[in-house]
């Protein structure tokens, strides 16, 4: 049997069982015609060898991990303008996996862990997107200008030991169609560009720092799956130019532009920046940011995964906004889950109505993992909140609705994170926990995973470290929900700190009055003050909210690790006056 090294190139038709389904034979044509015109000629272009194909895929060798790249993003590319210009009713989009290692050779086949592991990372690569290992990212980096962004290490099934991944994306938008005008079409997802940010210093020996934090920028929001953010390649053909937003947003086919600058003056760095709507010209969101200078390095560090979590928020904002404005008719299945998002959890009958567009959302694309994340988000707190009328089913659903999102895309957080709250509320404070850090290792920016990882840790008596995760939320999100606060003011109850606790929960009031959950948590803090007669005042406004609240039922949905947590909170609220049933 032969041995060799060599690059392993592993492709895969996406929904191919559906597009059988739905139409056979012109299937099987298309597909056809796109090894004959895209994937067969590129990988003999590039030196490669096929070593076999199934009706939906097929597994190269290349001795080259560099050609082997090349012709992945090759191939993307090619099937996306194939799509442009002959398959409107029928496109076809692959997931590509590369792999650097060992591979035995019998009969033409290839065998091995290299072949395992090209396999896997096929399995987890985006529709349209290219996969590739640790190992050929070092191989290739310095000799290919293309956007590669990491991923992390991933635990890929059947493989011992996690796996470095970087991803590469085409740079042609969502289903990579043009309109009349040959312009990019708008992704169905909130798309942003991020110019190259201006060096303000009149020093062009600094020009470095400006680039980097673009480019730091670019990469921290292309961690949020839920934007589509254009390569940096892309973006810097406009560095030093003077550019129309609008112009180009048609140009790139975005919803928004961010531009900014840096200045460095003596031990002091202030950057700009803005975020635009390309189609308006108005500003989204703008902020300046003043820094002392003294590690350069960790200022751009600590400035970049500011304007990135900042910034996937407000464009979040701005995206449930347009899709708000927009004719029923013309909504497509990532409008509704934007809909969905802008008024879950807000009132009862708000939540129903977001867990009906998140149900639209499925009916029109039943893969996508954003909407099964918002059902199960919907029903989790119909279950916390005791709304709706069938609450012993509401928390099985929303298990099964987030383990569909995480089955449909592993490699997102947002998903993740809703998984790991219901599996909080269902005592599973191990599993919980692995969810919950798994999206924080997938996207160190994302605020709610460290908020919600700050509710974990309450649960489990480690106030201090839940303190900490709530602290870098709030500083990721200045703009937080009230909800940041209700487990700020948990964690601070846990450790002993109530009178810090009441100011976080009358802000959070002040915001949003109508919620139960802060006021219990206010009625614990006045009980443990010596306040009985405010604590009382509580229970009554959680009375008038809810008249049928009562110790029995939220005994249920208490998940304290430690019972005797669970029994000091339930006496403090059973002598400020809740009922026991």
């Amino acid at each position: 049997m032969e041995r060799r090294l060599a690059a392993i190139l592993c492709a895969d038709l996406v929904g191919y069982s559906r597009m059988m389904g739905q139409d056979e034979a012109g299937t099987l044509t298309a597909i056809k015609a796109v090894r004959a015109e895209v994937l067969d000629p590129l990988i003999a272009n590039y030196s490669g060898r096929v070593v076999k194909s199934t009706g939906d895929g097929i597994l190269a060798e290349f001795s080259s991990a560099v050609a082997a790249v090349e012709a992945a993003h090759e191939i993307q590319v090619g099937i996306a303008r194939r799509n442009n210009e002959f398959s409107a009713d029928l496109p076809m989009q692959f997931r590509i996996g590369i792999n650097l290692g060992d591979i035995m050779i019998e009969d033409g086949d290839i065998f091995g862990d290299g072949v395992n592991v090209a396999a896997r990372l096929e399995a987890r690569a985006d529709p349209g997107a290219v996969l590739i290992s640790g190992i050929v990212h070092d191989q290739v980096r310095k000799h290919l200008d293309l956007p590669f962004h990491y991923v992390g290490e991933l635990q890929l099934k059947n493989i011992a030991d996690p796996v470095r991944a970087y991803r590469l994306a085409s740079d042609i938008p969502g289903k990579a169609d043009t309109s009349s005008t040959g312009s990019p079409a708008l992704p169905d997802k909130p798309s942003v560009a991020v110019l190259p940010f201006n060096n303000m210093s009149g020093n062009e020996a600094q020009e470095y720092f400006s680039d980097g934090i673009t480019e730091d920028i670019i990469t921290e929001l292309s961690r949020f799956r839920g934007l589509f953010v254009i390569a940096r390649n892309s973006s810097f053909t406009y560095k030093g130019k003077a550019v129309n937003v609008q112009q180009v947003g048609r140009e790139l086919g975005v919803h928004y532009v961010l531009e900014g600058s840096v200045r460095l003056s003596g031990n002091r760095i202030r950057v700009n920046a803005q975020l635009i709507d390309t189609e308006t010209g108005h500003h989204v969101w703008a902020e300046r940011y003043d820094r002392g200078s003294e590690d350069v390095f960790a200022v751009q560090d600590e400035l970049t995964e500011t304007i990135a979590a900042t910034l996937e928020g407000r464009v979040g904002a701005a995206a449930r906004e347009r899709a708000r404005r927009k004719p029923p008719g013309s909504l497509k299945a990532y409008d509704y889950v934007l809909r969905g998002e802008a008024i879950i959890s807000r009132t009862s009958e708000d939540n129903r109505r977001a867990r009906e567009m998140f149900l639209k959302a499925t009916e029109l694309d039943p893969d996508c993992a954003r909407a099964w994340a918002g059902i199960a988000m919907s029903n989790l707190i119909d279950w916390l909140s005791r709304w709706g009328n069938d609450l012993t089913k509401a928390l099985d659903q929303a298990y099964t609705a987030a383990r569909k999102a995480v089955a449909l895309d592993e490699l997102d957080g947002h998903s993740h994170r809703v998984l790991g709250n219901i599996l909080l509320q269902q005592g599973e404070f191990d599993r919980s926990r692995e969810h919950l850090e798994w999206a924080l290792g997938r996207n160190p920016n994302d605020a709610n995973s460290y908020c919600s990882l700050g509710a974990l840790l309450t649960c489990v008596r480690e106030p201090q470290k839940a303190l900490k995760a709530i602290a870098t939320a709030i500083r990721l999100n200045p703009h937080h929900p009230s909800w940041y606060l209700w487990y700020r003011a948990a964690a601070q109850i846990m450790e002993g700190s109530c009178d810090e606790a009441v100011a976080s929960l009358r802000t959070a009031l002040a915001r949003f009055p109508d919620f139960v959950t802060p006021r219990r948590h206010l009625a614990v803090c006045y009980m443990r003050l010596g306040r009985e007669s405010d604590a009382r005042a509580e229970v009554a406004e959680i009375l008038r909210l809810d008249p049928g609240y009562n110790l029995a039922s939220l005994a249920e949905r208490l998940r304290f690790k430690h019972p005797e947590d669970s029994e000091r909170y339930l006496d403090d609220l059973r002598r400020a006056g809740v009922p026991e049933e």
